[in-house]
């Protein structure tokens, strides 16, 4: 089932890390995070100067990137340098907003600044659906942390975990092919579906290892439909070498945005295929990754809204 929607942006808005430290509240199911050495004002000036090195990079590499200020929100908001788990766009202008697992992540989700940013930056917003009022205390479906859609095919694939309820499945785009599946990493489900696998236009980048032995067949099956499939084990997984983003250029060129970690974790071979299919654009932000436990693609946020008319 096919979509008119783009498997790639050129448009993507990120987050300051104005806040950022250990989250203790998802620390429990994240196995990503790890305690900082640092003092809390040592690591915030860390994050910071890797998040405006990575903002510098996209944008010298033509890629329109929207900075949202938090400075609006209620409580402190440590993760809120991952937006992409609290909001989605499509092409067609709706603004998603999904339902959080934690008191500090629901803080996050802030539509009205938003909308104000996009709207600033000339994109539509013609539609908002809010799924939080549907999730009942506990449920927690977070974006495109938890759903990593194929928008060429129209499929979705989502790893049930606690921020992956699949009772809120029923929630998705009817337009899309559910590809569900049980994980397993050293006992615990990957807390997110973004960590274990990443698709661009023709390749996906998935570690199988971690995929429940039950499943994995078919997940891989469905993955390599006209798709390049380009396996990793749990170690690199774990080094976030699946945690990318295929983005495209204003001049169209692809461009493919990692972590300098994962760049690292990658083989050379592993390098060369995924080179394939766009220019590798590696970010050091190994502060953010290690005290955050989320990566490169999960401080991206893709932006798919249509231009207000006679905006470039």
């Amino acid at each position: 089932m096919k979509t008119t929607q783009s498997q790639c942006s050129g448009t993507v808005l990120m987050v300051p890390p104005c806040h950022f430290g250990f989250n203790p509240e998802t620390g429990r199911d994240n196995a990503f995070q790890h305690q900082p050495q640092l003092t809390t004002e040592a690591l915030q000036q860390q994050a910071m100067a890797e998040f405006n090195t990575m903002v510098a990079t996209l944008r010298q590499q033509g890629i329109e990137v929207l900075l949202l200020d938090t400075h609006h929100a209620s409580q402190p908001t440590p993760d809120a340098v991952f937006p992409n788990n609290w909001f989605s766009t499509t092409a067609n202008g709706q603004l998603v907003l999904y339902p959080m697992a934690t008191p500090n992540r629901q803080a996050e989700v802030q539509p009205g600044p938003l909308t104000a940013c996009l709207n600033a930056a000339g994109y539509q917003v013609r539609q908002q659906l809010d799924l939080r009022p549907q999730a009942t205390p506990g449920q927690a479906l977070e974006g495109t942390g938890a759903l990593v859609f194929d928008h060429r095919l129209g499929k979705v694939y989502a790893a049930r975990s606690q921020r992956c309820d699949p009772a809120l499945f029923r929630l998705l785009p009817p337009s899309y092919q559910l590809v569900d599946f049980d994980t397993d990493c050293q006992g615990m489900p990957v807390y997110h579906t973004n960590v274990l696998l990443s698709i661009g236009e023709q390749f996906a980048v998935v570690c199988p290892e971690v995929i429940a032995d039950a499943h994995r067949d078919r997940v891989l099956a469905e993955l390599a439909e006209q798709r390049e499939l380009i396996l990793i084990s749990a170690q690199q997984m774990q080094a976030f070498a699946a945690n990318l983003l295929q983005l495209r250029s204003k001049s169209g060129e692809l461009l493919i945005a990692l972590s300098a970690t994962a760049h690292q974790a990658l083989l050379a071979s592993q390098r060369a295929q995924l080179s394939q299919y766009g220019r590798l654009l590696p970010c050091r932000v190994d502060t953010i990754e290690h005290v955050g436990g989320g990566s490169v693609r999960c401080m991206l946020a893709e932006i798919f809204l249509p231009k207000v008319e006679g905006m470039a």
